[in-house]
């Protein structure tokens, strides 16, 4: 499936307006019914399966596979018949795989594997997972996220959000049994206090970011035991918490 779109425009450079063309990333909507409620995602329609287990997971709507009783997903829409019926504040339209809340809908236990921090892993997996991009070379309109075990990646997604792709990364894991000792998670958005709480429900003991870290984000590092590091570009990165809460 195509979700690059050939766009007219004009450009502007060194002092002269000419007609061109561009590339542009084709957000979609794309309705679910989760345990009887209806959310409208905004999302790249790929891997839905892994977006879907991971937003369940990560807001406390399942445990674990057996909670889902049926998951029916079609092109243009999904529907997920859970074992029980998780609390949902009505329908709702999703920009973003996250209630947008400042509280998170459960509660998280902190975490007890630190995190070892080599730097020439953190260089060298950065680099890697970047590489991986398909839409983003062309269009700089997605977010990358990647699973990595020292030097070995487990899984890698792009989406327009970059909540959707850490999403997916944690659905994958749930998918696949995939211990997360000893893991950290990448991505290529800001990380957020949600994206560490993400990342601690998920059990990922670190997370880095070729962006920044927001103060929240921060906090919650702390008070959860994440090692969080930010600006990973290139041969430098800036390490804020090292996994001791």
């Amino acid at each position: 499936m195509n979700f690059i779109k050939k766009v007219p425009c004009r450009k502007y450079r060194h002092g002269i307006f000419e007609d061109a063309e561009d590339l542009m990333i084709e957000e979609r909507n794309y309705p679910a019914e989760i345990g009887g409620r209806k959310i409208n995602f905004k999302i790249l329609p790929e891997y839905i399966e892994q977006f879907l287990y991971g937003y369940m997971f990560v807001n406390f709507m399942i445990e674990g596979r057996e909670d889902v009783l049926s998951l029916d997903i079609c092109a243009d829409r999904a529907v997920a018949v859970l074992k029980n019926t998780p609390e949902l504040p009505g329908d709702i339209d999703m920009v973003s795989a996250c209630f947008g809340s400042p509280e998170f809908p459960g509660a998280l236990e902190p975490l007890n594997d630190v995190f070892r921090i080599i730097p020439s892993e953190i260089t060298e997996n950065t680099t890697s997972f970047l590489n991986k991009g398909v839409y983003f070379p062309e269009t700089g309109g997605t977010h990358l996220a990647a699973l990595f075990e020292k030097n070995q990646m487990f899984a890698f997604y792009e989406d327009i959000g970059r909540h959707n792709a850490v999403d997916k990364i944690i659905g994958h894991m749930l998918l696949n049994d995939i211990n997360p000792e000893g893991k950290s998670l990448y991505t290529t958005g800001r990380i957020s206090s949600e994206i560490v709480k993400k990342a601690v429900r998920a059990r990922i003991p670190a997370v880095i970011s070729r962006s920044a870290v927001t103060c929240a984000a921060l906090n919650a590092a702390i008070k959860y035991g994440l090692t969080l590091i930010g600006f990973s570009r290139g041969q430098r990165f800036n390490i804020y918490t090292e996994g001791r809460p």
